[in-house]
């Protein structure tokens, strides 16, 4: 957290705060797993199950990987819903390794209220298209400087008819 508000700091983003929660469905406090790999910290790859923060370490992936130089160290998190914050964003990004769907069920108010762009990295359930498609959302891909009708990249965009109607006819969907 330290890192990130040094970093606000120095890039001029005063309009920005920096709080130290995760987001989900309900109010209250997770463990979650961060790998350290050589003394040094991968929070971005934390997760809440301890499987998925040890398996982004293969040996398919580093040249000279040591399984014995991972550990995976537990966390207590305060969680908070999106709707908590009562906010009218305009894009959403949520990658948060696995845990999609507990996030977007946590923001459902927010979701209908602003309907924002949201962005899902490699939505990994068909719940969380199911999800979002109660809210009339559909998810896109780039696919050769176009937006396809597709679930499958390994970042969805989802979008409303609204959002279409005013994205750039240059951009331009097309359907698979």
């Amino acid at each position: 957290q330290e890192n990130l508000v040094k970093y606000i700091k120095n890039r001029s983003m005063h309009n920005s705060e920096v709080l130290g929660c995760g987001l989900g469905k309900v109010k209250g406090e997770i463990e979650i797993f961060i790998p350290v790999y050589r003394g040094i910290i991968f929070d971005g790859l934390a997760s809440t199950s301890e499987l998925e923060a040890r398996n982004f370490f293969k040996h398919d992936r580093f040249f000279f990987y040591n399984e014995h130089k991972l550990k995976v160290v537990k966390s207590n998190v305060e969680i908070q819903t999106l709707d908590s914050f009562k906010l009218n964003p305009a894009v959403l990004k949520i990658d948060v390794q696995g845990a999609e769907l507990d996030v977007l069920e946590g923001a459902m108010e927010t979701i209908s209220n602003a309907q924002p762009i949201i962005f899902l990295e490699r939505p990994k359930t068909h719940r969380e298209i199911k999800f979002l498609s109660k809210f009339n959302y559909e998810g896109y891909i780039f696919k050769k400087n176009m937006l396809v009708k597709r679930n499958d990249g390994y970042n969805v965009i989802f979008l409303t008819k609204h959002h279409l109607s005013i994205l750039s006819k240059k951009i331009w969907i097309k359907s698979d």
